[in-house]
């Protein structure tokens, strides 16, 4: 399917939040994107999982995105043209994930290649949760607001 970090076809990658607020604005950008409203995306599990990983690469430190000529914005932008650029050179030198921050506001998401890390380094599902989005309780005619 293809997506920020990942150009469709060239290889597959796992989508993660470090926080459920990111989570959150995350699935609330999807809905956004696709015209339709975030409980329409709702219910979803949000599976913690733990993994080991020896190469990541973070784009979460300005002074690194400075170094290499890129801003928080450039990962950010509506495009993705660039941050699969990005993805292209470090899927091709090994990494085995990349740290970025959330296009969907704040927080930071872990976006982990599968095909670069050991079998046996493979994410581990550590916990599973239901996620929905809470909608107001409508007032009855009675209530006062």
């Amino acid at each position: 399917m293809g997506g920020r970090w990942n150009p469709k076809g060239e290889f597959g990658a796992i989508y993660t939040s470090l926080s459920k607020e990111t989570v959150k604005s995350e699935i609330k950008r999807s809905a956004k994107r696709k015209g339709v409203s975030s409980s329409e995306l709702a219910p979803r599990d949000i599976v913690h999982i733990r993994v080991s990983l020896k190469k990541v690469l973070s784009l979460t430190d300005a002074k690194i995105l400075e170094k290499v000529g890129l801003t928080k914005n450039d990962l950010i932008e509506k495009s993705w043209g660039l941050t699969q650029k990005v993805a292209r050179v470090a899927h091709g030198l090994g990494f085995e994930a990349i740290l970025c921050p959330s296009a969907a506001g704040k927080g930071t998401n872990l976006v982990v290649f599968l095909d670069n890390i050991p079998q046996d380094s493979y994410p581990e599902e550590v916990n599973r949760e239901e996620f929905s989005f809470t909608r107001p309780a409508s007032l009855s005619t009675n209530e006062k607001p």
